[in-house]
Formats: structure tokens, C-alpha cells, sequence
């Protein structure tokens, strides 16, 4: 079994139903997501082009969000929902089961994958104690790609207004965890 503790042991998400709905998202997730490497393109993640660096991406992302939360004054209900939504952002990366985005017949990157979590992990239903934070989970995943998320290309506005909430400061703060991980200069290392 595929399990959080074991395969991001960088996560501490502490609330116990929440660890458990993540747990069941990761049975469902397509299987891609274990093996392929962190970037398609090779121009991205390059530490990470091996088989199983998109893992390796997302620990990173959750080794950034660990050490920069302090600088948001992030509380372990919000790092829950953090840590919830990294390790969720980038399961579907290539498109859903079935209808993965191909180039020369190798996997690649879909620009829509933010979108496909929601509608992808839907038959993990949720208890009502934690439907809000789902919803909050797809949020910032669906906007974790910042100003190239499919969700700001459509409502571009949504970058404007003002004053951010602290759900906008969540989805900002995975947006810089993933670029940190994703970046070769700046050196995040597992333990």
C-alpha cells in the first residue's frame, strides 16, 4: 500500500481524518505518478528527471513548505490543508487514467492538470467534518501553478483583487513551494 507516512515522510499532517481521506486519494491516483520523472520537457526538476521524481518533486515541495510556514504564519490546521494539497498537486499531471497527455508517444505534461484532482478524486468522498477543508485542498491546487494556472488564465481578475484572504495566501505559498522544489539553484535536499 501506498501510504503518506512512508512515501512523504516530510508530511505531518496532523489532523487524523484528513491524513486518512489523502491516504485514500493516493490508491486512485494514476499510476504515472509513482514512476514518471519530475519534468517531461527536461527543462524543469532536472535532479529530479529519473523514475519516481515527481515523488521526489513533491517531497521536496513539502521540505520548502516546512521550512518557509513560519514566514506566513501558517497554524497546523493550514499546514494540514498545505501538506494535503502538495502531495495531491501534481497526481494528475498527465491527465487523468485513460487519457493521458502524450508527445511522441511518451507521457507529458497537461497545462490543465490543476483542474483534474477535483473531478479525479471525487469518489473519495469526504466526511462533513472535513468537507471544508477538501474544498480548500482543491482550491490550491488548482491555483498552485500561480500566474499559469489554468484558473487564472480563465479569471485573471482573481489576481487583483484585494485583500487576499488566507486561503489566496495558502495558494500562493504551494505556488512558491513548488517552484522552490522545481528550481536547480536553490538546493532542497531529503533526508
Amino acid at each position: 500500500m501506498k501510504d503518506v507516512k512512508s512515501m512523504f515522510p516530510e508530511a505531518e499532517i496532523k489532523n487524523e481524518e484528513l491524513f486518512n481521506w489523502v491516504e485514500k486519494c493516493l490508491l486512485v491516483v494514476p499510476e504515472y505518478f509513482w514512476t514518471m520523472p519530475a519534468s517531461t520537457s527536461g527543462k524543469h526538476h532536472l535532479e529530479d528527471n529519473m523514475e519516481g521524481g515527481l515523488v521526489r518533486h513533491t517531497r521536496k515541495s513539502l521540505v520548502s513548505a516546512k521550512e518557509l510556514r513560519y514566514v506566513f504564519n501558517f497554524d497546523d490546521s493550514e499546514m494540514d490543508v498545505i501538506y494535503s494539497a502538495i502531495i495531491l498537486h501534481d497526481t494528475f499531471r498527465c491527465g487523468v487514467d485513460g487519457q493521458e497527455k502524450k508527445k511522441d508517444g511518451k507521457l507529458c505534461s497537461d497545462r490543465l492538470h490543476p483542474l483534474y484532482p477535483r473531478n479525479g478524486l471525487r469518489k473519495i468522498d469526504p466526511s462533513e467534518t472535513i468537507k471544508k477543508e477538501v474544498n480548500l485542498i482543491f482550491k490550491i491546487i488548482e491555483g498552485h501553478m500561480g500566474i499559469w494556472s489554468p484558473i487564472f488564465r480563465l479569471y485573471p481578475m482573481s489576481l487583483k483583487r484585494e485583500p487576499i484572504d488566507r486561503s489566496d495566501m495558502m495558494i500562493i505559498f504551494v505556488h512558491i513551494c513548488d517552484m522552490v522544489a522545481s528550481r536547480e539553484s536553490i538546493k532542497v535536499e531529503l533526508k
